[in-house]
This record gives C-alpha cells, sequence and structure tokens, in this order.
C-alpha cells in the first residue's frame, strides 16, 4: 500500500505539470498577437502603397481617421485603400499591415490601436465624393478566433482534468480491491 502513493503523488505532479505548460504556451500564443506594430517612415510608407498599386499612386485613396488616444490627446491619422491591379481592394495602416477593406477587420486585427483609443472617420469609404458621414469607432475590438482558442483550452483543460480523474479513482479502486484480497488470502 505504501509504494501505491508515491505513484499517485507522481502522477498528479506529472498531470499538474502538463496543465501548467499547456496554460503557459496559451499565454504566450495570446500575448504574442497582441504585440505593438511600429511605425514605418513615410518612404517605406509610400514603398509598401506603390507596391501594392503596381507603381501605380493613383490606385491608393486615403481614408482620413481622426484619432483620440485613451489619455485624450488628438492626432489625424489615416488608412490607405488600394486597388491592386487584379481589380481587388487591400486596406493598409501606417505600419503597412494589410486587412481586408472593412473596419471592422481593421479594428479586430490592427496593433496600432488600443480599445480605450477612438476613432472618428467617414462611413462613405467606398464613394470619397458621396456625403460626407461620420462613425465613431473603438481602436480595437477582440478578434473572433481568440474566444474559440481561450474556449478550446478550456474545454482542453476540463476534459483532460476529468480524464485523469477517472483514471485516478479506476486505479485507486483497483489497488483497494488488491490490498482487500492481499489481506483476506490466508499464506
Amino acid at each position: 500500500m505504501s509504494g501505491t502513493i508515491p505513484a499517485i503523488a507522481r502522477g498528479i505532479r506529472s498531470s499538474i505539470a502538463r496543465v501548467v505548460l499547456l496554460a503557459a504556451a496559451v499565454g504566450l500564443v495570446l500575448t504574442a498577437c497582441g504585440a505593438p506594430a511600429t511605425l514605418l517612415t513615410d518612404e517605406q510608407l509610400q514603398a509598401e502603397l506603390r507596391s501594392e498599386a503596381g507603381g501605380d499612386l493613383d490606385r491608393v485613396r486615403e481614408w482620413p481617421i481622426l484619432l483620440q488616444r485613451a489619455g485624450g490627446e488628438l492626432e489625424r491619422t489615416a488608412l490607405y485603400v488600394v486597388r491592386k491591379p487584379d481589380g481587388s481592394e487591400v486596406l493598409i495602416d501606417q505600419a503597412g499591415e494589410r486587412y481586408d477593406v472593412d473596419i471592422d477587420d481593421f479594428r479586430a486585427y490592427n496593433g496600432l490601436y488600443g480599445s480605450d483609443d477612438t476613432l472618428t472617420l467617414s462611413q462613405q469609404l467606398e464613394d470619397p465624393e458621396a456625403e460626407f458621414d461620420t462613425i465613431t469607432v473603438s481602436g480595437s475590438i477582440t478578434p473572433p478566433w481568440v474566444w474559440w482558442a481561450a474556449g478550446g483550452a478550456g474545454v482542453l483543460l476540463l476534459g483532460g482534468g476529468a480524464g485523469w480523474f477517472l483514471w485516478w479513482r479506476a486505479r485507486r479502486r483497483a489497488d483497494r480491491e488488491f490490498d482487500d484480497a492481499l489481506r483476506n488470502e490466508q499464506w
């Protein structure tokens, strides 16, 4: 009986170590995805825009943004809508990152602005000559995959913990039955 306790303790330690490593890995992935982006210089940004537009800067439209940082300071910035030579469009930010031409896609995946920042911009992205109507949105939203990853990790942890518990309980019963059989055995 005394030999089974260290074995159970080793099993518990090993299970705890696995859970800690899994949690650390998930934490690293989630924090790496939120790393802030670095801004490009004007020359680098122009080169990125020119490259996407096939060398023709007439295919680039600026989408002006009034940015209010969390601390209250105001900045004027812009996103750029580039029509590629194949006719598709892409949205490029000040860091040179590319997005679908959709403000929600930009808010979900950008590394420039936080959820405490406020963006005020024109709603008429497709037609710059249309009547000027503005919207105000937060600078960032959580991308949908983060919720799936967190939920999946939770399910794995719960499933692993339940599986380990059931294994431990069955093992404990088997050890108890074996010990009872030894006690009842006549030597």
